[in-house]
């Protein structure tokens, strides 16, 4: 009975030793493939544009925007339309709405991180 409850032992030990190694080999191959996605991924706009600034930009701490529209992926709809405030140096600016109002998606085309039509 004793070389029975050995052997049932290492094949429980082999068992979990198959799942351990089987799942470690899932968690690198779904880590392969987000890195083959990541490297799909379409490029961002460059982070600088053939705009001229002036040599003493920023000379005001102001913050304008004329008719911004922004959508997340270029084959979606827009998720900003025809945006427009601006906030003078020195001034403090609160952002308040509702869930779904666009409140994140105006800090997301404040610093560039989504797509800007056109």
């Amino acid at each position: 009975m004793c070389g029975l409850d050995t052997e049932q032992t290492d094949v429980a030990d082999a068992l979990t030793q198959c799942i351990r190694t089987a799942s470690i080999v899932e968690n690198d191959i779904d880590a392969t493939a987000r890195v083959l996605d990541c490297l799909k991924t379409e490029q961002e706009a460059p982070a600088h544009t053939d705009v001229a600034l002036p040599p003493d930009w920023p000379s005001r701490g102001e913050l304008e925007f004329r008719d911004v529209g922004m959508r997340y992926r270029p084959e979606l709809p827009l998720a900003l339309r025809g945006v427009s405030f601006s906030v003078k140096g020195g001034e403090r600016c609160g952002v308040i709405g509702r869930s779904g109002a666009g409140k994140s998606s105006l800090l997301h085309a404040l610093v560039r991180s989504a797509c800007r039509p056109g």
